[in-house]
C-alpha cells in the first residue's frame, strides 16, 4: 500500500521573497530546530545564488507518534533530510529526500516548487511513499502526518518571517 503527499500552499508573498527566505541558512536552522528541538541540526549548507542545497538531522520526538510506530521505533525517530533547491526565473523547483537514520532503504523523494501566482507564490511538495513491511501502513501515514507538519511550520514561520 502507498500513501500520496500532495500540498500547495499559497503565500501572500513575492517568489523573489519566499525563495531568498526559504534558501537562507538562518531561517533553515530556525525551522529545523523549532520543528524538533532536541538533536536537530543543519549538518551541511551550500548556496552559489541560484542552487542551494543543505541537509539536516530533524528529531521526531516519539510522543509525536502514533502507539504502534513508537514501539517499533523504540524512541525518538531521527529523520534525515537533504533538501535541493534551483532558482530558474519566476520559478523554482527541487527534491526533499528524507529517510530515517539507520534505515536508508525507508528513503521518501518528494518534488517541490514554487511559482509565482497572482495571490504570491504558490509552493508545492508532492510524492509517494511506500514503506512495505507488517507495520508499512502505519509508518507511511506516520511520515505523511510528520511532512504536513513540517511544510505547514515552515510555511507558517515564512509567513510570519515575511510579514514583519
Amino acid at each position: 500500500m502507498t500513501e500520496s503527499i500532495q500540498h500547495r500552499i499559497v503565500l501572500p508573498h513575492s517568489i523573489d521573497a519566499v525563495h531568498k527566505a526559504m534558501t537562507s541558512e538562518d531561517v533553515i536552522t530556525r525551522v529545523i530546530n523549532a520543528y524538533g528541538p532536541d538533536g536537530s541540526e543543519l549538518l551541511e549548507y551550500e548556496n552559489d545564488g541560484t542552487k542551494t542545497r543543505y541537509r539536516a538531522r530533524v528529531v521526531v520526538p516519539s510522543a509525536s507518534l502514533g502507539f504502534l510506530v513508537r514501539m517499533a521505533a523504540s524512541g525518538d525517530v531521527v529523520v534525515i533530510l537533504e533538501q535541493t533547491w534551483t532558482r530558474d526565473g519566476d520559478k523554482a523547483t527541487g527534491t526533499a529526500n528524507l529517510s530515517m537514520e539507520g534505515k536508508p532503504e525507508q528513503e521518501v523523494t518528494l518534488s517541490t516548487g514554487l511559482a509565482a501566482s497572482n495571490e504570491g507564490t504558490a509552493w508545492t511538495v508532492e510524492g509517494v511513499i511506500d514503506v512495505g513491511g507488517l507495520l508499512g501502513s502505519k509508518i507511511e501515514s506516520t511520515i505523511v502526518e510528520q511532512v504536513d507538519k513540517l511544510v505547514k511550520a515552515e510555511a507558517a514561520y515564512i509567513d510570519k518571517l515575511l510579514a514583519s
